[in-house]
């Protein structure tokens, strides 16, 4: 067993699986080795934040995209496994507990109610049941009662870390911004793992991102790279900072390592491109528009972006068929008809910017920016006639 737990604590669940499969034949009847069976199964398939070194528990990224067969295979194994340990010792507490995550995850959410409120009754000082039940709570869109059970694991448990970070996220749904500061702060201060507060300075900067405090959302994500420097939504976020303050090249910087990272992120060579723009590099701009393209055909922002350097740079024909393409992706963006009936205009297509224009007034009434330019474009055309 001990062999086992050491596995699991390491992250090695394969064998961790292996070991405890050996107490089990040696005992069947030993409610423990299903139990911790069961936890390495379900670690084994699950993205794994945190694990005690006892493996008492195991912290997880909740799926909420669905899960993938492998993944349901081992949630399945792991229930049955927490089910042999409850019929053996039906006053097993983590096995009600650890039960109730695995069929959590997989989506059998009524179920894992019940069992969450089983091992509360058994163990009411245990605050991952409250933390659990609370994200369930929370997934149902009962914020009252997701509250409730996250204020609860926080009083059994004031160190628990997880559950300031549910409770801040809910703040944050909840429009309670100082609130959610407040969690995150002491979340950070409990939690040492390095990956884990990685993620933490991330979500805090985005935090303050929210409130406007800039500098301080800087720092966190500086201190996220530090921790995790391949956090690519790090780098993405800390180039936006730098950009919003008129740091171009530091932005240059931050897009160019998170391209490194991911050759494949269409987000990066799009604002990229937006940087090139801010300095005057229209050949690299849309050297990057059209990477985006190329990773993406139905990127309508790249597609306009590159349109509007083509008007820049005065190549109305290539202007038009750029915003011929982003209109076709996406057939209600005022801003993109108004851009285009612009470049009608300067074209000397009248008839056609004034249709593009009053499509967009169409769509925004109230845009008195390309009202004053349909308003222009008309007496214009009346003074042709």
């Amino acid at each position: 067993m001990t062999e086992g737990i050491n596995a699991a604590a390491r992250g090695d669940f394969e064998k961790a699986i292996a070991y405890f499969t050996d107490a089990i034949n040696l005992d069947p009847a030993l409610a423990a080795a299903w139990l911790l069976r069961g936890r390495a199964f379900s670690a084994s398939v699950s993205d794994i934040l945190d694990t005690p070194e006892d493996f008492s528990d195991f912290v997880a990224i909740v799926p909420t995209g669905g899960i993938s067969e492998t993944q349901r295979a081992g949630y399945e194994r792991a229930i049955a496994d927490f089910t042999e340990a409850i019929k053996l010792d039906p006053n097993l507490a983590p096995a009600f507990r650890d039960r109730g995550v695995a069929l959590s995850y997989s989506g059998n959410h009524d179920m894992a109610m019940e069992d969450f409120n089983m091992a509360i009754s058994l163990t009411p000082n245990d605050p991952v049941p409250y933390r659990e039940r609370g994200n369930l709570h929370d997934a149902a869109g009962d914020s009252e009662l997701a509250m409730a059970d996250y204020n609860r694991a926080i009083n059994v448990a004031p160190n628990d870390s997880w559950a300031y970070i549910s409770r801040g996220s809910l703040h944050i749904n909840t429009g309670n911004l100082d609130g959610a500061l407040t969690d995150y702060n002491e979340a950070i201060r409990l939690n040492p793992n390095a990956t884990v507060n990685a993620e933490l300075f991330f979500d805090r900067g985005l935090l303050h991102i929210r409130t406007g405090d800039l500098d301080s959302a800087l720092d966190d994500f500086t201190e996220s790279l530090r921790l995790d420097p391949n956090n690519v939504k790090a780098l993405g976020n800390r180039s936006y900072i730098h950009t919003k303050k008129g740091d171009f090249n530091l932005a240059l910087s931050d897009l160019n390592q998170a391209i490194g990272i991911e050759p494949d992120n269409v987000w990066a060579f799009n604002n990229r491109g937006k940087n090139h723009i801010h300095r005057g590099d229209f050949g690299r701009a849309i050297a990057d528009y059209s990477q985006a393209i190329k990773l993406n055909p139905n990127n309508a922002e790249a597609f306009s972006s590159r349109g509007y350097i083509h008007i820049v740079m005065g190549n109305f024909s290539q202007a038009i068929s750029d915003l011929n393409q982003a209109i076709g992706i996406e057939p209600n963006n005022e801003a993109i008809l108004a851009l285009r009936g612009d470049v009608h205009a300067r074209m000397g297509s009248l008839k056609l910017a004034a249709s593009d224009l009053e499509a967009a007034l169409r769509i925004d009434p109230n845009n008195a920016h390309v009202g004053q330019m349909l308003a222009w474009l008309r007496t214009s055309m009346s003074e042709q006639c």
